[in-house]
């Protein structure tokens, strides 16, 4: 499943994938254009009259690719209205972003930077896609904006029959010159609802960047009276909208006592001073909640807190190439210290620094800023980690 949004760069599902590159196809020449009749009807056959089509699924980086983003999508023929929802969740954190369309209106969320955006589809989309469920499934905006489209082949698969179609040349895929954005879609031939998808960029000189694997885990009718009445409402989407005070209200609702640094924090002479940026509440066990701290007035994390309930240490990785642990005293109790080479400068390490506080545990983490050569993260170090843990007080719990 791929989304189409001309105002938001978000989550892969929701736009055209980020492309990660391969070598070894060649352009073959332009494939002959479709029927627009069954273009049409690719269109229509996700807007059943009198019902809610619904759709779920995922989306992977690669065939092997263990933490997929998922999707949900629920879409109202009858009255031009349409929701997605994506999520993805990595080791320490979550995101989601959600999208509501009321005929060429959209309002969505993003809880990844806590935003809602707005927006009105161009009337001249508008008359290109002629239909608001275009712009709601990736794949029908690639048939409908495609510069041309063919049908591959038609093949057998658990009992049905899978029509395979690809799409070239898709307006607004922001190619280099001279390259052609493909997708292929795969659709049962009975209900023209998608099965799975994917796409990629063959560039002029023949080599091929491959992007992401979509697959409908389920695809299936729904009474209107059996989905919430607010499933569809603008209003619902802007609510999602959390202010810190909200955010730090959700965090200490974890059942166990939870630590920061206060809303900033001042550090010595030869350290500058933290803003709170963020929190956020994860279900990616061990960890339940992460806050994390950045300079004054930068869009950027310098120390993140992991904390959750119990006892417990990160399995120390021994033997892998450029990562060491180290044993600390942290507040009077055992604590481990981790440093890894294994970033995107691997002239400088990351830390992070765990132990237990009271009844929860703590990891404390940084990574190195580089700027002109020089690590400028004047956190991402022991002796600084150190003195953030002493730091570290009860988040006050109430108004």
């Amino acid at each position: 499943m791929w989304v189409r949004n001309l105002g938001v760069v978000a989550l892969a599902l929701v736009l055209l994938p980020v492309l990660g590159a391969s070598c070894g196809e060649a352009g073959p020449e332009p494939p002959p254009v479709a029927s627009d009749e069954l273009r049409t009807e690719i269109v229509e056959a996700v807007r059943p009259a009198g019902s809610i089509l619904y759709m779920s699924g995922k989306v992977l980086a690669s065939a092997t690719d263990e933490n997929p983003h998922t999707f949900e999508i629920w879409l109202d023929g009858d009255s031009d209205r349409f929701r997605m929802e994506n999520r993805r969740e990595w080791v320490g954190g979550s995101a989601s972003h959600v999208e509501v369309g009321v005929g060429w209106e959209i309002t969505g969320y993003e809880s990844d930077a806590n935003q809602v955006h707005k927006q009105s589809i161009p009337v001249e989309y508008q008359t290109r896609l002629k239909d608001p469920a275009v712009f709601a499934l990736g794949y029908l905006w690639s048939l409908t904006m495609a510069d041309q489209w063919r049908i591959l082949e038609e093949k057998s698969e658990d009992g049905r029959t899978i029509l395979v179609i690809e799409a070239r040349g898709v307006e607004g895929a922001d190619l280099d010159p001279g390259s052609v954005f493909v997708v292929t879609v795969e659709l049962d031939r009975d209900t023209l609802w998608p099965v799975r998808g994917s796409d990629r960029i063959i560039l002029p000189e023949g080599e091929v960047q491959e992007g992401g694997l979509y697959l409908f885990d389920v695809v299936e009718l729904l009474s209107p009276e059996d989905v919430p009445g607010e499933l569809f409402s603008p209003e619902a989407v802007e609510s999602l909208y959390l202010t810190m005070e909200e955010k730090l209200d959700e965090a200490t609702a974890q059942g166990f006592a939870l630590y920061w640094l206060g809303e900033r924090y001042v550090a010595d002479l030869d350290r500058p001073g933290l803003a709170l940026r963020d929190v956020g509440v994860t279900q990616s066990a061990p960890w339940r909640v992460w806050l994390s701290y950045g300079p004054e007035g930068e869009w950027i994390d310098w120390v993140t807190i992991y904390e959750g309930p119990g006892s417990w240490t990160p399995k120390a990785a021994g033997g892998l190439s450029g990562y060491s642990t180290h044993d600390m005293v942290v507040r009077g109790v055992a604590g481990v210290l981790h440093v890894s080479h294994a970033t995107l400068v691997p002239t400088f390490p990351s830390h992070s620094l765990v132990f237990s506080l009271g009844g929860t545990t703590v990891e404390l983490a940084t990574v190195p800023c580089v700027k002109d050569g020089q690590d400028v993260n004047a956190f991402n170090n022991p002796e600084a980690l150190l003195a953030v843990a002493e730091a570290l007080v009860p988040v006050p719990s109430g108004p």
